[in-house]
């Protein structure tokens, strides 16, 4: 529990890196168990990390906007805060899907 920092860090550089449709998919059950952690932080980084994700996969874009959703009406400015800096991310994915 005490390297709850390297697990958040780690998780978003991997998300940021994960350039094959395979890499983000073996990524998502860890983003996923993340997001369920009881520390904010980690939580908030697994956020972003669902976030990057889902601006590659548009699969997973509506589980992103969800999580984002829900992240916005948190009592926890962690979340809420990373909410808003995600959510341009996945609107700028879906904006540019939309023109192809």
């Amino acid at each position: 529990m005490e390297e709850w920092q390297a697990r958040g860090y780690v998780l978003v550089a991997a998300a940021l890196n994960a350039t094959t449709h395979a890499q983000r998919t073996r990524l998502l059950p860890l983003v996923r168990a993340r997001l369920a952690e009881n520390r904010i932080a980690v939580r908030a980084m697994a956020l972003e990390a669902l976030a990057i994700l889902a601006g590659s996969e548009p699969a997973l874009r509506d589980e992103a906007m969800e999580k984002l959703e829900d992240a916005r009406r948190s009592p926890d400015f962690a979340m809420r805060a990373r909410a808003r800096l995600m959510l341009p991310r996945i609107l700028k994915a879906e904006a540019n899907s939309s023109r192809q």
